[in-house]
């Protein structure tokens, strides 16, 4: 009988699939008439699909100001045409903001109200509006507004602004001006383009608040947000995540991959990701992302930290940053790039941090959990706290620091002098260790080290010429330092065409140089709770963390996806830190 009931409800959900009804929208017009998208969403089902005429492909939806958010009560799919998507507009050339908080002139433009429903959305455009915060219900505002899970591939908002008029619950947040997503949330192939914020009260999430569980985040862009309000930190408007905000409460995962941020900025930390949770046993990854530009200033006295991005978690969470880069970034507080919190562990493998500097300690990093840095680069920033602990790079409080094969040169923090000199790591606390790398230590150095190595301006490290400068400029966040600084130049990889989602290089000498091929090899386990290395060519293995019978996945590739070349041994020959020498171009004859 189990067997049979089972085999019933297969087939019952299989039906439900295959007799779906597709319905098509036939008019651009917003008055609930027949046709109208307003109209045929009101009569779907659970698994309906919505499609768009081919006579209307590539036309735009004036969303009827006077009759809301269009509402969608079931778990459907809303399709644009793929090469020509649907435009949902406001009816405003742009969102720049009129100086008052009267210039918001409606809520949103889709409303899904079923919070065990999902929401599909598929080649949209959302543009032109100056949006308000409902004040009889405050879910109702943003662009997109979702009380359930939500899919969402290949949509676009652009020149969206949001008045923000409540603060209803400053702990889940009530940002989102492009997207609020209450249940869980997978998002690709989509762009959060020049939108804006202004608020008077607490908000988290500039483009997007996703409150859900379970969150993938892959191939998006978020570029160019506006705080009004603010000149550069002067104002109530993002103080958590510009570009996004994730709040939640149960162990799952959230993953952020091959996405591009730039030019975005909060008022307190994470310019660009927040992240406020009670994880127990939860991970939070970034694999393939770029930040440029990003900025946290700590306006008002919120003193959150985290440039780039801020955990605010006070639970046992797994932090892996892997093949990303970070740079001209910084923040008017602590952890000039990242501030992480928890009692669980950090993982940063082949990352580049170039010109990332904070006001507090941590000019790259300021971690408050155990923290495991493999094949990174950290170059050209700064500490603007005068504070002989400082640190231009990673700073730990009360917890262990470990880095393997990384270059932290030519980074730096002011003494008891006023005078910066170079300090590439130091730890309040806690215990320390460095293997494999270079690094200048000012103040509480590791308490171990192999094979450590200092440098100078000497050193031959890169193939980039090294300049001086003692003012630095980020977000158009000018710093001035009392003396010069060294900085390599900056290279951008040019296997891609598109310069702007090139990722920088520093690239390691090969001649002559100290970097290549320097490295020992790694291995790890899936989540990187054990990493292992071997100085002797995998005769013996040496645990970083956890256990070597665990890591067993080689890192055979860098930041960029170079591989690493192999070796006789069948192991790969990785460099100190986060690039490699490129292969040089083979000429193959045939000869018949």
């Amino acid at each position: 009988m189990k067997s049979k009931f089972s085999l019933c409800t297969i087939l019952f959900v299989a039906s439900t699939s295959i007799y779906a009804a597709t319905h098509i929208v036939t008019s651009l017009a917003d008055d609930g008439s027949a046709g109208t998208l307003r109209s045929v969403v009101s009569s779907a089902v659970d698994g309906d699909i919505v499609e768009f005429a081919d006579a209307i492909s590539g036309g735009t939806i004036v969303i009827n100001k006077d009759l809301g958010a269009i509402e969608i009560s079931s778990s459907i799919s809303v399709v644009g045409p793929e090469s020509a998507p649907i435009t949902l507009s406001g009816g405003r050339e742009g969102c720049a903001y009129s100086g008052s908080y009267g210039g918001a002139t409606q809520f949103g433009f889709l409303f899904a109200s079923n919070p065990t429903g999902t929401l599909t959305l598929k080649n949209l455009i959302f543009t032109g509006a100056m949006l308000k915060q409902a004040s009889s219900n405050p879910e109702v505002g943003p662009a997109v507004s979702v009380l359930g899970n939500a899919i969402i591939d290949g949509c676009c908002w652009t020149n969206i602004g949001f008045v923000q008029s409540g603060d209803y619950n400053s702990d889940t947040g009530d940002g989102g001006a492009c997207l609020r997503v209450v249940g869980d949330l997978n998002l690709s192939n989509s762009k959060f383009i020049d939108n804006g914020m202004s608020s008077a009260v607490y908000s988290m999430g500039g483009n997007l608040a996703a409150l859900g569980d379970d969150i993938t985040i892959k191939n998006c862009q978020f570029k160019k947000f506006l705080n009004w309000d603010a000149t550069r930190g002067n104002g109530n408007t993002v103080r958590g995540g510009a570009a996004m905000a994730i709040l939640g409460a149960n162990e799952k995962r959230i993953l952020i991959e091959d996405c591009y941020f730039n030019d975005v900025w909060a008022n307190a930390g994470a310019g660009a990701i927040f992240i406020r949770r009670d994880i127990v046993g939860g991970t939070f990854e970034v694999n393939n992302c770029i930040f440029r530009e990003i900025y946290g200033y700590n306006a008002n006295g919120f003193s959150s930290g985290g440039g780039v991005i801020f955990c605010d978690a006070n639970a046992n969470i797994k932090y892996i940053i892997r093949n990303s880069e970070f740079s001209n970034c910084g923040s008017r507080a602590w952890g000039g790039a990242v501030l992480f919190r928890g009692s669980g562990y950090a993982v940063f493998a082949n990352c580049l941090f170039y010109n990332v500097h904070a006001s507090g300690w941590g000019g790259v990093a300021d971690s408050r959990c155990n923290t495991y840095v493999i094949n990174c680069t950290a170059v050209g920033s700064a500490n603007a706290y005068n504070n002989n602990n400082a640190s231009g790079t990673f700073f730990m409080e009360s917890r262990t620091f470990k880095a393997l094969n990384s270059a932290f040169v030519w980074n730096y923090s002011y003494n008891s002098e006023g005078v910066m000199v170079l300090d590439d790591y130091s730890r309040y606390g806690g215990s320390g260790s460095i293997f494999n790398s270079y690094c200048n230590i000012k103040g509480n150095g590791p308490q171990t080290q192999d094979n450590m190595m200092n440098y100078d301006e000497t050193t031959k490290m890169f193939t980039q010429p090294i300049f001086s400068r003692s003012t630095v400029d980020i977000a158009t966040i000018i710093l001035k330092y009392p003396n010069e600084m060294k900085c390599p130049t900056l290279t951008y990889d040019t296997k891609k065409p598109n310069s702007a989602l090139s990722k920088v290089e520093i690239l390691p000498k090969k001649d002559g140089g100290v970097l290549d091929m320097a490295g020992w090899p790694v291995k790890h386990s899936a989540d990187w709770s054990s990493i292992a290395f071997s100085k002797d060519r995998g005769a013996t293995w040496t645990a970083l963390c956890g256990d070597v019978e665990n890591a067993t996945i080689l890192v055979d590739s860098d930041s960029c996806g170079e591989k690493y070349k192999m070796s006789a041994d069948g192991l790969p020959k990785p460099p100190i830190g986060a690039t490699t020498v490129k292969k040089p171009a083979v000429l193959m004859i045939f000869v018949y």
